[in-house]
């Protein structure tokens, strides 16, 4: 079994990477001036590669009949609700370990953010983005949080299932004889 398991592995990361290389290259050679609005669906669409990569390993090359090995399920557990506050916690915790390197400082203002967008944005414009967040009932930080915390339940949940079920789904499955 640990034989079987290893070439799964090593087909798996080759195909990995190997599909992912080529995407990208793809999307390089026909992008060359990086197309910043295909770039977000190429982000979705690479998110993909390793549910590709372990779905051909498991059906192709290992020739397996199912998937039920993988383990997963979406039945709602106790983790659920744990895991949206601590990733909010753990943002937090970051900006403040942040904020202990030199030049580094936490800003309510948003100086740093609105440094980079002068450099984007014509000052009109600059100054029509400071107006339109003025009018936001409540802080810009919370708002981000919130923001983050709806992406993450659903747009990110689903792009991100794709790199879950591959790296954690499959990859748990061949190295569980190793109880790790």
């Amino acid at each position: 079994m640990k034989t079987e398991s290893n070439k799964a592995v090593t087909w798996y990361i080759l195909l990995v990477l190997a599909i992912s290389f080529a995407l990208a290259g793809t999307y390089k050679i026909l992008f060359p001036e990086n197309e910043k609005s295909y770039f977000i669906v190429l982000g979705i669409v690479y998110m993909f590669m390793p549910l590709l990569s372990a779905f051909i390993v498991d059906k192709l090359i290992m020739k397996r009949k199912n998937l039920k090995s993988w383990d997963m399920n979406f039945n709602p557990n106790k983790w659920f609700l744990a895991a949206w506050p601590a990733v909010v916690a753990f943002a937090f915790f970051a900006m403040a370990v942040n904020t202990l390197w030199p030049g580094i400082s936490f800003s309510s203002e948003m100086t740093g953010f609105w440094d980079k967008m002068a450099q984007q944005l014509s000052p009109e414009q600059l100054e029509m983005q400071k107006a339109k967040m003025e009018l936001i009932p409540i802080p810009y930080w919370l708002l981000a949080i919130i923001q983050g915390l709806i992406a993450g339940l659903t747009i990110n949940a689903v792009a991100g299932f794709g790199e879950e079920s591959g790296w954690r789904g499959f990859m748990v499955k061949e190295y569980r004889n190793l109880k790790f």
